[in-house]
């Protein structure tokens, strides 16, 4: 009997003793929880202010030049979260596993979706204007007589970007419509027909393009400055009435 006592008493110690090692642990933990959750919460609001700089503006150009910088920065700031989302998993199981109260880390999964989002629209916008490059390049003397591609370039990006569900930016459906709209009025604007004087009645006149743009040195990249402009019934109108008034001379000089 005085033996079961002395064993029973034995481990009530080290239970006892136990216990008061758990809660050490559990207080060591919390403390130190607390003080990795506060360094988190600086660090992720460092990443937030930089990742506010890196987007603020990502939808409003579609440059291919200006995106890429724009889409290697994304996706380097990308990375830099996923090691931040992995230091918030780890201190939510820590927390699980001394059974503290977690910090409230949502902000980190709403971070998540909109990294996602963002990653998608950039590579997407870089995608469409790499593409829209190939046109944007090509001299008017030589493109005016291929506007068939235009043409499939506008089909297949339109029927593209329905395929990205909600994540489509704005600015390509935008420029999509404009370019789409602008197909009629460019079809009158003919090297073989139009005169110097004609030239610089559409360019500098109504499409507001600089003094040193002329007919030997005009790119499609040029009529796509003035879209908002070409893609109006308006100019519709004007490049009509200038081309018919462009027969009418040629009709005189010949007579």
């Amino acid at each position: 009997d005085d033996f079961q006592g002395e064993l029973w008493t034995t481990l009530n110690l080290a239970i006892s003793q136990f216990s008061d090692l758990i809660v050490h642990k559990k207080e060591f933990a919390s403390k130190s929880i607390a003080k990795e959750s506060d360094a988190f919460r600086e660090k992720l609001s460092s990443f937030r202010k930089l990742w506010k700089s890196a987007t603020s503006h990502i939808f409003n150009d579609l440059a291919s030049d200006e995106l890429e910088v724009i889409s290697s920065n994304i996706n380097s700031l990308s990375k830099d979260f996923s090691l931040l989302e992995s230091e918030a998993r780890l201190i939510l199981e820590t927390c699980h596993e001394f059974q503290i109260q977690a910090p409230d880390l949502e902000v980190v999964n709403v971070l998540k979706d909109e990294v996602k989002l963002v990653q998608q629209r950039s590579h997407h916008l870089l995608e469409y204007s790499l593409s829209l490059d190939e046109l944007r390049n090509k001299k008017w003397t030589s493109f005016q007589s291929n506007l068939s591609d235009l043409d499939d370039f506008v089909y297949k990006w339109s029927h593209v970007v329905k395929d990205w569900d909600d994540i489509v930016p704005d600015p390509i459906v935008h420029q999509l419509k404009l370019l789409e709209s602008s197909i009629p009025a460019l079809r009158h604007c003919r090297v073989d027909l139009f005169r110097e004087d004609h030239w610089v009645e559409l360019l500098q006149g109504k499409l507001r393009l600089p003094g040193s743009v002329r007919v030997d040195n005009l790119h499609f990249s040029h009529f796509i400055q003035s879209l908002e402009i070409l893609a109006t019934p308006d100019a519709l109108k004007f490049t009509e009435t200038l081309a018919e008034k462009c027969r009418g001379e040629v009709i005189v000089r010949e007579t």
